[in-house]
């Protein structure tokens, strides 16, 4: 990727629950987005990316409200060996180091600190298990993040270009009490081109991906711009 790429992704979330009939009830909504890479930069470890994102459909519908102008936002490059990239500013990995190696990496631990919670801050800690493939022209990510002993883990699967570390699918299965969700990503388009000016007008629609990166840890958005004040890196893989 860079300053000045345009992608547009298709994102679902599906909710399914077996009902005590024996029939399934499922319910879906679609939304499509895209995010303009404002800047990169690698001087830090992991990478930073500056981008705005917006909106054409939300839950199925078409974003017709006012439109106003958004801040400017940020997340990191995946590296999925890396624990504080998991941390990144979407809530998703849609931009991924192309020299990622293959290789397996287990009980790795993501930690952040959550305000506003019922009782004050607290902690919360995931164990990420994940292992990287390179089957040409791919880059395959396979994880399980895992909260607590007596918490059901999520799965992921994540596949990128290879060439431009892109991300073309992804989709998380979590398990909430009887509730199974699965959040899917598939890229519509990748088009490079000069980088928007600032300010950038667009919509600005609410609670996006935070349930996506991390199931049981909240609050995603706000970590990059706290995380000198609030961060845990309890192991640094780059």
């Amino acid at each position: 990727m860079r300053t000045g790429d345009r992608v547009t992704f298709n994102y679902s979330q599906a909710l399914v629950e077996p009902l005590p009939n024996g029939s399934i009830y499922r319910q879906a909504y679609l939304s499509e987005f895209s995010i303009d890479v404002l800047g990169v930069s690698t001087s830090t470890v992991p990478g930073v990316i500056t981008y705005t994102l917006s909106y054409s459909t939300y839950q199925n519908s078409t974003v017709t409200t006012t439109s106003v102008t958004a801040s400017v936002n940020q997340t990191y490059i995946f590296d999925p060996y890396d624990n504080m990239s998991y941390l990144g500013g979407l809530g998703f990995y849609p931009f991924i180091y192309t020299d990622v190696a293959t290789g397996t990496k287990t009980q790795m631990p993501v930690t952040q600190l959550i305000t506003g919670a019922p009782n004050g801050t607290i902690t919360g800690t995931n164990r990420i298990n994940v292992t990287v493939t390179r089957p040409s022209p791919y880059i395959d990510v396979n994880f399980t993040s895992k909260p607590g002993a007596n918490t059901a883990a999520s799965d992921t699967f994540l596949r990128f270009n290879a060439t431009n570390g892109v991300l073309l699918y992804g989709i998380t299965k979590a398990q909430l009490l009887s509730f199974e969700r699965d959040f899917t990503f598939t890229l519509d388009s990748y088009v490079q081109g000069p980088a928007p000016s600032i300010p950038v007008t667009l919509y600005l629609v609410g609670g996006s991906f935070a349930v996506v990166a991390i199931i049981a840890v909240a609050d995603w958005a706000g970590l990059l711009r706290r995380r000198t004040r609030t961060k845990r890196k309890e192991w640094k893989g780059r």
